[in-house]
């Protein structure tokens, strides 16, 4: 996304991480970067949207009338992670609004008045996307160094649909409230705890395993995987983490 500058292109330097930028988004004088570079991260990420837009148009306009209760149940699941998992580009973009000070050389206020301005979405979701790009997303320092961020835990979970917008921005809320003197060892338990706690809300929305006996469906306290997960190897693994931290924290619970 750093590539990414101004919609004018021809004859534009790409801005560098360690050079200014001007209100245009292009590099200033003696920046960093390959005129028309930025140009083509434009043209690929709108190719790249383009093809969303019809993928998404493609599934509206399918017979969803023929689909039998599971698979209409299963393909809006489905719909649903594909979904949440964009909020990780949403939450990128305004990291990089953030990052580069674009709202600073634009003279508004902050970040997420920025994007509250140019996107018509509540300021609380502004400032929801900016905290969750700030705790999970790395920055860099104008001398180059990199920061790791606080809870990159967060973004990943994000990316494989296993969060929300609503429980991130749960999540950022908790974590900032957490006392400066609070040791690190400390915050990671916080960290595992509300992610955690999140992808089970998520997972009882999904019925429970159940049996028939004497003509009724006797419910057990064990869950499937949601299919969706099972083509998607990554996002699998970190839902059975989650998972299995649950089930590790009801056992200590039963004693």
């Amino acid at each position: 996304l750093w590539a990414v500058g101004a919609a004018r292109c021809e004859g534009m330097r790409t801005p560098a991480r360690d050079g200014p930028t001007d209100s245009s988004g292009a590099a200033a004088a003696g920046g960093g970067g390959v005129g028309g570079v930025g140009c083509d991260a434009l043209a690929a990420a709108t190719a790249r949207l383009a093809d969303i837009r019809s993928a998404i148009a493609a599934l509206a306009d399918l017979p969803l009338w023929m689909l039998g209760q599971d698979a209409l149940l299963d393909l809006t699941g489905r719909v649903e992670a594909v979904l949440r998992s964009g909020y990780g580009l949403q939450v990128r973009l305004a990291g990089e609004v953030h990052e580069r000070g674009v709202a600073g050389i634009l003279d508004v206020r902050s970040a997420a008045h920025l994007l509250h301005q140019r996107l018509a979405i509540t300021m609380a979701d502004a400032r929801a996307r900016v905290a969750a790009a700030t705790a999970s997303l790395p920055t860099e320092t104008p001398t180059g160094d990199t920061i790791q961020p606080a809870a990159p835990e967060l973004i990943e979970a994000i990316d494989q649909g296993v969060v929300s917008a609503g429980h991130a921005k749960v999540i950022t809320g908790c974590l900032a409230a957490i006392p400066d003197p609070v040791d690190e060892s400390v915050r990671a338990a916080c960290r595992h705890t509300l992610l955690a706690e999140a992808a089970e809300r998520l997972a009882a929305a999904t019925p429970p395993l159940n049996y028939a006996k004497q003509g009724r469906l006797i419910d057990l306290a064990f869950w499937r995987a949601p299919e969706r997960l099972l083509d998607q190897p990554d996002a699998l693994v970190a839902w059975a983490r989650l998972a299995l931290a649950a089930a590790g924290r009801a056992a200590a619970k039963r004693g």
